[in-house]
């Protein structure tokens, strides 16, 4: 997969369906990370504006040693592509051909390198909580995590 353009301190991986995978985030969204729905996450990258080298894992996490991050969120693909881009790249970004099903999300960031691992492990239905796998020294998460945000409309 080739590499994005993150911008405003976030990037998107949503199903492609969905049009508009953009979410108003509080203070606690930004504190665990990420804001989510049942079909799009917002994930806080580690820098604020650049590109990163998406890799693209259809298992669950595996963490690698460069990770600094690490967010796992359940979401649903009903469309079978998955969208893949930040904010101003929405519609333009990159595309993923997957299998229409429920899957654990898990991101896997990198700060020196820029990569990006996106896991996606097929579950039989959508579980509900989220988690944070490998906790930088950027995010103070709340307990329980957030779930839901509410989405905002792109320019």
């Amino acid at each position: 997969m080739p590499s994005i353009y993150f911008s405003y301190g976030f990037f998107m991986v949503y199903d492609s369906a969905d049009d508009n995978p953009v979410f108003d985030w509080t203070d606690a969204h930004v504190r665990q990370g990420f804001a989510r729905s049942d079909t799009a996450v917002c994930f806080q990258s580690l820098v604020e504006f650049g590109d990163a080298e998406v890799r693209i894992f259809k298992t669950g996490f595996e963490r690698q040693p460069d990770h600094v991050r690490a967010i796992q969120v359940p979401i649903r693909i009903a469309s079978g592509s998955v969208g893949v881009e930040g904010p101003e790249d929405f519609g333009e970004g990159a595309r993923l051909t997957i299998e229409a099903s429920t899957y654990l999300l898990a991101a896997g960031q990198t700060k020196e390198s820029r990569r990006i691992d996106l896991y996606f492990q097929a579950t039989d239905f959508l579980l509900g909580e989220s988690s944070i796998l490998l906790q930088d020294d950027e995010l103070d998460p709340p307990s329980p995590l957030l779930e839901r945000c509410h989405p905002i409309s792109l320019p």
